[in-house]
Order: C-alpha cells, then structure tokens, then sequence
C-alpha cells in the first residue's frame, strides 16, 4: 500500500470512528435524558409534539391555502433546521446545534412580523435579492417591531449570543465548552449545560413559530387551539439554563467549588 493509499485508508477510518462515536454520543444522550430531572424529558416530548404539528402545517395537512407556499416554505425549512439541530443536539455537538437554532430565530421573527403586519409578506414577497436583503435582514425586522412596540421573539441580546457561540469565528470563544474548565470539546461528549441549553434555546424558537403558524395560514380553530397551546406549553417548559445566562452561572458553580 503506497502513501497515497494509506492516508486514503485513514481518512476513511476516520470518519467511520466518528459515526460510530455520534452513535454512541447519541445513545448516551437519550441515557442522561433519562436521570436529567423533570423539565429536560419534558421539554423534549414537547418539542417533538410541536415539531409534529408544524410538519403536518408546511406540508398543508389540515388545508391548503393556495398561492406560492411562501409561509408553509418557510415552516417547512424550521422543521428541517429544527430536527437537525436536535440530531446535533444527540450527538453533543451544542454550537452547531444552537448555529441551526439562530436560523429558526431569524424565521420566528420573520414570521412574528407577517403576524403583525400582513402587507408586509407581499412586500417581502416582490422585491429582488438585494432589496430583500437590505429591508428584511434580521436587524431590519428587530427595528421594524421594536418601532411598532410588537413582541419581539429573538431580540438583539438573544441573537447577539446565538451569532457569537454558534455562528461568528471570535478570538475568546472556546469550541464546546459547557463544562466551567474552558477545555475545547469537539462533540460527542455529554455535557449537562450544553444540552440543556440547546433543547432550551431550540423549544423556545420552535414554540414561538408555532403559535403564529394558525393565523398565517388561517387554520380552522380547533387547530389552531391545539397548535396555540401546545406552543405556549413548550416555552413554559423550559429549563433555566439558556444561551444567556449559562456562562455566568458556569463561573459562579466553578467558584463554588474552589
């Protein structure tokens, strides 16, 4: 076996060891799921019941309103961000699962907007790439409902951290580090604060797309009941552990136990 062949070799067994450790990351998390208290399963069932009801609206289950699609397109990519970052989630990889979740983010609030201001989805709808861009980005829809004092879903604090940990290269951000060590984990390793943050952090975006899906779409009620509540239900759910908060509570437990 030549050179060339070997380092083929390896490669190849390299990334086979690493499905074989997601796998085993995975099975370990759904393990720590089970001992993790009460609102961690809960938030997780809650979750999957969400995630049903939104797959079941982007694919016009219930009704089909006509037209392009737009919102259930857009319903659709959160599913498919959502459950990939819940697989990322299992497999203990907490900032590329909370990198997906800022992209739910950036719908939920999209979405928020089209709730308050329905003539803004045809003004979204028409104009090309660059002035899409430039009016709908996600500072411009922020200040377009912080002007008109609307709920706000991801605010600038909250997608200031998503950018920082899950996203944006930074000097000080250390890859994987839920632990108060400041040791760089690269996935598949559990870690209690990383996971809690995730769920928490992706329930919260998820719930908050869901409960403006039924008017979007014009639902019938009983539906739109269900979706509303169950939506309502999961952000209620969550853990105190968040994207905001688990840094300081990291260092005041690392205090703790010098």
């Amino acid at each position: 076996m030549n050179t060339e062949q070997k380092e083929l070799h390896n490669t190849n067994n390299f990334l086979d060891i690493l499905s074989q450790g997601f796998k085993q990351a995975e099975e370990e998390t759904i393990l720590f799921e089970r001992i993790s208290g009460a609102k961690h399963p809960k938030a997780i069932n809650n979750l999957g019941n969400a995630l049903s009801l939104l797959y079941q609206a982007a694919c016009c289950y219930w009704k089909c309103i006509g037209g392009d699609h737009s919102i259930e397109k857009l319903i659709g990519k959160v599913v498919n961000q959502a459950i990939s970052s819940f697989q990322l989630y299992r497999g203990c990889f907490y900032d590329e699962s909370l990198m997906l979740t800022r992209g739910i983010g950036e719908i939920a609030n999209l979405l928020h907007l089209f709730f308050f201001f329905p003539d803004k989805i045809e003004v979204w709808k028409a104009l090309n790439s660059r002035e899409r861009y430039k009016q709908f980005k996600p500072s411009a829809v922020r200040e377009m409902l912080e002007k008109n004092n609307s709920l706000v879903p991801i605010d600038k604090d909250r997608y200031g951290k998503l950018c920082e940990i899950g996203t944006h290269p930074t000097p000080s951000e250390i890859p994987g580090h839920y632990t108060g060590t400041g040791v760089p984990i690269l996935g598949m390793i559990v870690q209690p604060v990383g996971a809690y943050v995730s769920i928490t952090e992706l329930s919260y975006s998820v719930g908050l797309v869901l409960v403006v899906t039924p008017k979007l779409l014009d639902l019938d009620a009983d539906i739109a009941k269900k979706m509303k509540d169950i939506g309502l239900e999961l952000i209620r759910s969550l853990g105190s552990f968040n994207i905001m908060n688990y840094q300081e509570n990291l260092e005041k437990l690392a205090q703790t136990n010098k």
